[in-house]
C-alpha cells in the first residue's frame, strides 16, 4: 500500500451534516424470514447510539452490515463518505468493531500482541502503532496482563482486550456488541472513558444489547429493535 491509500484511509472526519455513518433502507431476510425492514440510522458526529433488542430480533445483523461483514438484500450503507464494498480497506481502517462473545481472539497471543494485529489490520504506520498500542494498554487498563497469553487471562480481561482492538487506531465510528458482557465495574469505567474520547473528539458508537440488559453508559440517542424497525426509546 502506498502512501497516498494511507492518506485516503486517514482522511478528516466528515463535518457536513451527512453523518459518519448512514444505514439508508436497509433489508435483510434469513431464509422467509424477514429481519429487517427498510432500516433508517445516521450516526452523526459526536453522538453515542444504543440499540436495544431481544434475542433474534436482528441486532447482530444490522451491526455486522454496518461493518461491511454481510450485504443487505437492499440499502445502501457509507462510513464517512465511502462505500463499504467498493472502499472496503479503506471502510474497514476506519473503523473499530467488537462482536459478542470470545471471536477474535487467540489463545496463544497476548493483549499487546493482539493490539499490534488489530494496528496492522487497521493500516497503521509502524512508527505510530507502537505508541498507540501503548497507549490502548493504558486506556483500558491492560498493563497487568498485557504480555501474558489469552489462554492465561480471565474472560473479562480478554473483553477489555477486545475493546481496546476496537479503539487502538482512532477509528471514527466504533460499532459494538454486547460490550459490557463479562466486565466489572472497572470494565465498565474503561469502555465508558473509551466512549466519552471517542465522543470528544468527533466520533460516534452504535452498540448493541440485550433487551434485559442495559450499562450505565451516556448514550445519546436509544432505540429498540422489534419487528424488522427501529423504535425510538
Amino acid at each position: 500500500m502506498d502512501a497516498r491509500d494511507l492518506e485516503g484511509a486517514r482522511a478528516p472526519l466528515v463535518t457536513d451534516d451527512s453523518g459518519l455513518l448512514e444505514l439508508r433502507g436497509i433489508v435483510k431476510s434469513w431464509g422467509p424470514r424477514q429481519v429487517l425492514d427498510g432500516i433508517d440510522l445516521v450516526l452523526r458526529p459526536g453522538r453515542l447510539v444504543r440499540i436495544k433488542g431481544a434475542n433474534g430480533s436482528g441486532k447482530t445483523t444490522l451491526l455486522r452490515i454496518a461493518g461491511g461483514l454481510i450485504r443487505p438484500d437492499g440499502g445502501d450503507v457509507s462510513l464517512c463518505g465511502l462505500d463499504a464494498e467498493r472502499d472496503r480497506s479503506h471502510y474497514l481502517a476506519r473503523l473499530g468493531f467488537l462482536s459478542a462473545g470470545d471471536r477474535g481472539v487467540y489463545a496463544r497471543l497476548s493483549a499487546r500482541g493482539h493490539l499490534e494485529l488489530a494496528g496492522c489490520l487497521a493500516l497503521l504506520p509502524a512508527e505510530e502503532r507502537t505508541t498507540a498500542v501503548e497507549q490502548a494498554i493504558e486506556d483500558f487498563d491492560l498493563a497487568a496482563f498485557a504480555d501474558r497469553r489469552a489462554e492465561r487471562t480471565s474472560t473479562g480481561q480478554r473483553q477489555r482486550t477486545r475493546l481496546a482492538m476496537a479503539f487502538v487506531h482512532s477509528p471514527d465510528v466504533v460499532l459494538l456488541d454486547e460490550p459490557a458482557n463479562s466486565l466489572d465495574d472497572d470494565g465498565i469505567a474503561a469502555l465508558t472513558r473509551g466512549l466519552e474520547r471517542l465522543k470528544a473528539r468527533g466520533g460516534a458508537a452504535l452498540s448493541m444489547a440485550p433487551s434485559a440488559i442495559d450499562a450505565p453508559i451516556p448514550f445519546d440517542e436509544r432505540f429498540v429493535l422489534s419487528s424488522g424497525a427501529l423504535h425510538a426509546e
